[in-house]
């Protein structure tokens, strides 16, 4: 009997020891997602421009920037029904494709605590022209690094699990062939086309000759078929529905927009004028991202800074059709990788902005976040307000 007691005890202890040093740790990584206590129909967190370097897929395991992850854990105290994901997630970089996919994997590990419904463009540093050829910088010949996989298939390591399979009427696909210039080719997703919660989402990727890196750095573009998709699917969900427009490049008409850094002038005026009867539209857009200069209506050079410092409305453009009324709206989502005086710095850097969109039942309100100091010593950037009854 009194050995039956003492093995009882032993039991108690070691179960009461179980239960302290796991059940706290279990505690710790169960995550529940905030409540909607904003009222809204949709809310959307947008970050782009994530820009992960060499250094980043050199280490033994794949890292993401600092300043990434921890905006990454800031967002999962916030609700959002979906995520986007601008484009330019790599930058300058070569890296295997174990590091590529390690490098989304960290990033779904805390995105999915917010999230299943991620949004990923290509930018044009995005790597997804089929077996790849980059020169990097640590490469003295002009052979580069050569990698057989398609670097950005965020839909087929994505989306596809997650948000679900595209039907052929949601997705755009063109062959590509890049003649011995990174020696790829093949079918590449240029379009797509999502449902959530009762919103329509279309992503739009660049040409893939703009998916080189470092060489391509101007005449960035839309093949003249996605745009064309683009244009038949808005009209197939109607003028009267709001549509989220997810591409990485924006329009040269930008208002704020560096020089030279907008899509090529004649495909810009050809989407602006394919888009213009579409007043339900917001585009959504990343890439400029830097101080630099711009033409302004006269043709003069101005000094500008591509961070927005206390305005949404900075990076915002309201177009206009022929007749004077209200169309479709670009706006800015912000970088993770702002290139600013001294506040630029790549390890951690002082000035990182994302962007959150909430549509009510009458307004779209598109807010810039500062995620790293405060751009205007206040932390106050003030929203820009799209008017709209959601229930047309």
């Amino acid at each position: 009997m009194k050995k039956l007691t003492v093995s009882f005890c032993v039991l108690t202890i070691l179960c009461i020891l179980c239960v302290s040093l796991f059940l706290p740790a279990c505690a710790k990584d169960d995550y529940v997602p905030p409540v909607n206590t904003k009222g809204t129909l949709l809310s959307i967190g947008c970050l782009s421009d994530l820009h992960s370097k060499d250094a980043y897929f050199n280490l033994l395991t794949a890292q993401l920037k600092p300043n990434v992850k921890k905006t990454l854990k800031q967002m999962q105290g916030k609700y959002y029904d979906a995520l986007i994901f601008g484009g330019d997630l790599t930058s300058s970089a070569s890296p295997a494709k174990s590091h590529t996919y390690s490098i989304y994997d960290k990033i779904l590990e805390y995105s999915d605590k917010i999230t299943k419904n991620s949004l990923f463009v290509c930018g044009n540093h995005d790597y997804s022209a089929g077996l790849n050829k980059y020169p990097s910088s640590k490469v003295t010949t002009t052979d580069g690094y050569y990698y057989n996989y398609n670097a950005a298939d965020f839909y087929g390591y994505i989306m596809k699990d997650r948000i679900g399979q595209l039907d052929s009427d949601d997705a755009y696909y063109e062959y590509y062939d890049n003649k011995g210039e990174s020696g790829g080719k093949g079918n590449y997703l240029l379009g797509y086309h999502y449902q959530i919660k009762g919103f329509h989402f279309i992503g739009l990727n660049p040409h893939p000759a703009d998916l080189l890196g470092i060489l391509q750095r101007t005449n960035y573009t839309y093949t003249k078929g996605s745009v064309d998709w683009l244009e038949s699917k808005l009209q197939s969900i109607g003028k009267d529905k709001t549509v989220f427009l997810i591409a990485h490049i924006p329009l040269a008409s930008s208002v704020n927009l560096r020089t030279n850094k907008g899509i090529e002038a004649g495909m810009s005026q050809y989407m602006q004028d394919k888009l213009i009867v579409f007043p339900n539209l917001v585009w959504l857009y990343g890439h400029d991202h830097s101080d630099g200069a711009m033409l302004d209506a006269d043709g003069n050079t101005v000094n500008i800074s591509c961070y927005i410092k206390d305005d949404t409305a900075q990076r915002v453009t309201q177009y206009y059709d022929k007749d004077g009324n209200k169309s479709f709206v670009t706006c800015f989502m912000g970088s993770m990788s702002y290139k600013y005086g001294n506040m630029s710095n790549d390890i951690n850097p002082k000035i990182y902005q994302g962007l959150d969109v909430d549509v009510y039942n009458d307004k779209i309100v598109l807010q810039t976040v500062n995620y790293g100091a405060n751009s205007n010593n206040s932390g106050t950037i003030t929203p820009f307000v799209i008017e709209r009854n959601m229930q047309q």
